[in-house]
């Protein structure tokens, strides 16, 4: 499961201004530096880092927890090195429904928050630095679809989510926040736009077991490294990265967040085996003839439907049950081929066999939906392309191409040779 915020990169047009205003106002430690980056560390548990460009910046916005019973100290202290940002009523601390926050700017223009909240249970984690930092709490996403990021990030990620609307919601898992908002809503308490700023986020996670199940749940093409220092892929134009710490899993349970549930088995339901079966399903079903393919096409698109979509858990749970019976009628198309190095060169063959049914009308287009389903799994998977596999693929679309039942159709002797002025939708 996700833990906490545990690492954040932004951008900057001045290293040294930033180690100004960060190590000098807000003394948060540095932890290295160069000419390009600057890194603190604000707490134990979470590194900020800086890289210096040559570019525009949209600014972010992040909120720091502080604790509520030294939130006025802290307040006073702040406004002793920073300007404050005002409400409209000119006030700088508004309080809202869960607790209390104060807003400020850095030289980029980023929007910064001291935020605190009285059922916060102190004494759980040791405050940091002047300010008594706890933790990163929020991390600003604006994006064009608040809503389908949310869901995706519920889905693919386990995240609990609280406080939605069309526009904005809180997407969270043990600490951290997530602020999903669109791009179209503006930051509080100044009305500033909600750019999406560049930003790399690094989320904690208890073990390797939760990355195996997230990265068996993303587009392959998402993923931008894996290795070492944790699964890094893009996320509607963000990149973010899952690496496993030892910041406890229980700590949001003891602070007293209302949100502290773990969040749910990430896509438990269809996984990456249907991918396998689906493949090894449609090339020996394959083998018997284009018709049978139909068994291993349904575990694909089941696959990819889940994958895609932003499907119910019921939804997922009525595909699966559908596969569940397809095999049960043709439990030995399941079989694993013997194992076989892959050959990538035979992707050339898939597509020439292909190309006879995109070339003419033939079993009212199977070869085409089934073949390219076949297709598209061994995109994402070309150590799958195997002999075995190939073959049975090949012969599906093959007979697909092949095959004509003329009058398969009512009322219609031969439906190759309609024209389309023919066909009345009526």
């Amino acid at each position: 499961m996700i833990t906490h915020f545990a690492g954040l990169t932004l951008r900057t047009v001045s290293i040294e201004g930033v180690k100004q205003f960060y190590h000098g106002l807000l003394q948060f430690p540095v932890v290295r530096e160069s000419e390009a980056e600057i890194a603190f560390q604000p707490t134990p548990d979470f590194t900020l880092v800086f890289e210096e460009v040559f570019e525009p910046i949209a600014p972010a916005h992040i909120a720091f927890e502080v604790a509520f019973s030294q939130f006025d100290s802290t307040v006073r202290s702040l406004a002793e090195q920073v300007p404050l940002l005002k409400w409209p009523d000119g006030k700088v601390v508004e309080p809202f429904d869960s607790g209390v926050n104060v807003y400020f700017r850095d030289g980029d223009g980023n929007l910064l928050e001291f935020i605190a909240h009285p059922d916060l249970k102190e004494g759980v984690l040791t405050p940091s630095g002047k300010y008594g930092v706890l933790y990163l709490r929020e991390v600003g996403l604006p994006v064009e679809d608040p809503v389908a990021a949310r869901l995706w990030m519920q889905r693919t990620l386990g995240f609990t989510i609280a406080k939605e609307s069309e526009q904005f919601a809180f997407v969270i898992g043990g600490t951290a926040h997530a602020v999903v908002v669109s791009t179209r809503r503006k930051w509080i308490p100044i009305s500033m736009y909600a750019l999406a700023p560049t930003l790399e986020l690094t989320y904690g996670v208890t073990d390797e077991r939760f990355i195996d199940r997230v990265r068996s749940a993303l587009d392959r093409r998402m993923i931008q490294s894996d290795n070492d220092e944790g699964l890094r892929f893009r996320m509607y134009g963000y990149s973010i990265r899952l690496k496993i710490t030892s910041f406890p899993k229980d700590i949001a349970a003891k602070l007293n967040l209302p949100s502290a549930a773990e969040g749910e088995e990430v896509n438990p339901v269809i996984d990456d085996q249907y991918l396998i079966d689906g493949l090894t399903a449609l090339s020996r079903g394959g083998e018997v003839g284009w018709f049978e393919g139909h068994v291993g096409g349904a575990y694909l698109a089941a696959y990819y439907m889940q994958k895609e979509q932003d499907l119910p858990q019921n939804v997922l749970h009525g595909l699966a049950a559908n596969c569940r019976h397809l095999r049960a009628q043709h439990e030995d198309w399941f079989e694993p081929y013997p194992s076989e190095p892959a050959q990538p060169e035979l992707m050339d063959q898939l597509l020439e066999g292909l190309l006879p049914n995109l070339t003419s009308l033939s079993t009212s287009g199977h070869g085409v939906t089934l073949g390219v389903l076949g297709l598209k799994a061994l995109r994402d998977r070309p150590d799958l392309l195997t002999p075995s596999i190939v073959r049975g693929l090949l012969k599906l679309m093959d007979d697909a191409a092949s095959e004509h039942k003329l009058a398969r159709y009512y009322g219609i002797d031969d439906y190759t040779q309609l024209d389309l002025s023919e066909i009345s939708l009526s």
